[in-house]
């Protein structure tokens, strides 16, 4: 199947699966677009391959493209702050049903596209470089594993000296215990051939190739735990997986946010969102204000009054 056009205009995605009971997973693949960038739409079907412990191709899924959903902000519902329009974000998600026994080792599950969105600020060359979104079943998963998965409401947007205060939503079926972490996010795809498929730097390489797969190279001083212009600097709370940080120069940033599951003081599975942050500049639409006596001296109190002169704006 012919691919999409070769834009860039991919901003993230994950991949993360349920188990039905009787070694039955339904893998689901989320993908976020720029669609305010002229980049090329979702593609109507994709693959995700899947791999044992040795890189052994064991299947290729064919999944087809789900709904469509405009993601939106904070800002957009908040009276005070005017975000420019010009920012727009879709995810759909591609699922596919698979039956995978236990086996030494596990699966690792890949789906590899290129290309990143070409304004990245943090990122070298990144409308040359694609995307691998990547999971694993754990070894022997004779106890079917549900991996965490990230809810689609998550923050994409962004101003330039307003908190960052952001919750990473999951969903963890299991009841294990959960770390988050800023992590390494990776390379796949590429633009040989320009909209060919079939290597591992194609724009579509099918089947997704096994690893070992490159690390994204960061702009410096930007790394993948640093990710983004803040102060004080962005984090990752471990346990709450809040958010923080003030960011200080717009721009776009992409970044790794890893959710792991532990049982009995054993990992289990990492879900990894390949993820990108729109920093802007919002403009306070609504300020409360007045003229005081610094700036006008003859504003002076009689007695134990004192009469103000209102300066607000967009406010009754």
């Amino acid at each position: 199947m012919a691919p999409s056009a070769t834009a860039a205009h991919l901003i993230g995605g994950d991949i993360s699966y349920t188990c039905l009971g009787n070694n039955v997973y339904t893998v689901k693949l989320r993908m976020y677009r720029d669609c305010a960038g002229g980049g090329a739409a979702f593609d109507n079907f994709t693959q995700v391959a899947i791999y044992d412990i040795n890189s052994t191709l064991i299947r290729t899924l064919s999944m087809a493209r789900g709904p469509i959903t405009s993601v939106s902000n904070r800002f957009q519902a908040d009276p005070c702050i005017t975000v420019p329009p010009a920012l727009c974000v879709e995810f759909s998600e591609y699922e596919d049903t698979v039956t995978l026994p236990p086996i030494s080792g596990g699966y690792l599950l890949v789906h590899q596209r290129c290309c990143r969105n070409a304004n990245i600020s943090n990122v070298t060359n990144p409308g040359s470089i694609g995307n691998t979104y990547s999971i694993s079943i754990p070894d022997m998963d004779t106890t079917c594993n549900n991996s965490a998965q990230f809810n689609g409401d998550i923050e994409l947007i962004s101003c330039v000296g307003f908190p960052i205060d952001i919750p990473v939503s999951i969903t963890e079926t299991d009841g294990d215990s959960i770390s988050y972490q800023l992590c390494q996010i990776f390379e796949g795809g590429g633009n040989a051939g320009g909209g060919g498929t079939g290597n591992c730097a194609a724009v579509i390489p099918q089947p997704p190739c096994p690893p070992p797969y490159q690390a994204v190279t960061f702009q410096a001083p930007a790394t993948f735990l640093n990710p983004i212009p803040s102060n004080p600097p962005f984090k990752i709370d471990s346990i709450s997986g809040l958010l923080t940080g003030v960011p200080t120069v717009p721009g776009n940033y992409v970044l790794g946010i890893c959710v792991t599951e532990w049982r009995n003081g054993q990992r289990l599975s990492t879900t990894r969102l390949d993820y990108q942050l729109a920093v802007t500049t919002c403009v306070k639409s609504v300020i409360s204000d007045m003229v005081t006596q610094l700036e006008n001296p003859q504003v002076n109190c009689n007695g134990l009054t004192l009469e103000f002169e209102s300066e607000s704006v967009n406010a009754t």
